[in-house]
């Protein structure tokens, strides 16, 4: 029995162009996640103004490193609480083991004065 064999159809890099062009993408520098918890960029991350304006309190950087991390403790001061996971951007990093620390790091800022629960 003959298999029949479908010819697969593929977009012109003209049209590829087209709808590339078209995608429309509203990249923030900090987003709210969940009531009181952000996510952000660099940008944000060393905008100190910014976060206190915004009233956080607290810093969860996972990505700080040897290179190319600005953030501490003492960059931060006394007005924020600053917790970093050394991590490297590789595929051989465990991450798996600051995933506690973290979570018990964001769950203490949440249920710090400012934080989620005490409004």
């Amino acid at each position: 029995m003959a298999r029949k064999y479908s010819r697969k159809e593929y977009l012109s890099v003209k049209d590829l162009e087209k709808v590339l062009d078209s995608c429309k993408l509203n990249l923030h520098q900090i987003d709210e996640v969940w009531p009181n918890l952000y996510i952000g960029n660099v940008g944000i991350a060393q905008n100190r103004s910014a976060l206190q304006n915004l009233g956080i309190t607290h810093i969860l950087n996972a990505a700080h490193s040897k290179r190319g991390s600005i953030g501490d403790q003492s960059y931060y001061g006394t007005s924020f609480v600053y917790c970093g996971i050394p991590a490297d951007d590789s595929t051989h990093f465990d991450l798996d083991v600051y995933f506690k620390p973290a979570a018990d790091f964001i769950h203490k800022a949440l249920n710090s004065p400012g934080g989620k629960k005490s409004q």
